[in-house]
């Protein structure tokens, strides 16, 4: 299924329950969809394709953070 998520598409459905929906056994494709109206949001197929372009991440080894972010994260003594 084609779908593009606009500001306009998003905005219709302000206070509307939104749901994840997984497709396909093994799941294939996952949708959000508006459970109030039935209006498909975002649909992404597990291979990458979408009509957004979005391409699914897969999560990599947990890497330790630099000597940066650990100066940022350390709490500065008055």
């Amino acid at each position: 299924m084609t779908t593009t998520l606009t500001f306009e598409k998003l905005a219709r459905h302000v206070g509307h329950q939104i749901a994840a929906e997984a497709r396909g056994l093994p799941a294939q494709n996952v949708v959000l969809i508006c459970t109030e109206c039935g209006e498909v949001l975002l649909d992404l197929d597990a291979d990458g394709e979408s009509a957004m372009g979005l391409v699914p991440v897969e999560p990599g080894p947990e890497q330790p953070p630099d000597a940066e972010e650990l100066a940022l994260a350390l709490p500065i003594a008055a």
